[in-house]
């Protein structure tokens, strides 16, 4: 069993893991006493990844190719609607949806050519 850091007072949850390199990898949240806030971990350290000020959200699926990691899974857009995005070595992109709908990302493939 290996715990991984949240921070203390805090719980969290881990979604993916991948091994790459040997290096572990695993996606998930923390709360941080008020939001979710989403994140994964190599080889046991914490790496947030970016979400809109004041919101909550999730990791819900990582790979990792050639070095990148790409990381699926959603945050709340400050109203009631939930925003699939990716993350790509920790830069995020929303995925298109309809104006006023919700939904998320909870899984992903990276193909290499």
């Amino acid at each position: 069993k290996h715990d991984l850091p949240i921070g203390s007072g805090t719980e969290g949850e881990a979604y993916a893991l991948a091994v790459s390199g040997g290096s572990v990898y695993a996606a998930g949240s923390y709360n941080d006493g008020g939001n979710n806030k989403p994140c994964y971990w190599l080889n046991g350290a914490k790496q947030d990844l970016p979400i809109a000020s004041g919101t909550s959200g999730v990791a819900l699926a990582l790979a990792v190719s050639g070095g990148s990691v790409h990381v699926a899974g959603n945050y709340w857009d400050g109203g009631s609607n939930l925003k699939p995005c990716y993350w790509l070595d920790g830069a995020r992109q929303d995925l298109d949806i309809p104006s006023g709908t919700g939904g998320e990302a909870s899984a992903l493939a990276v193909v290499s050519r």
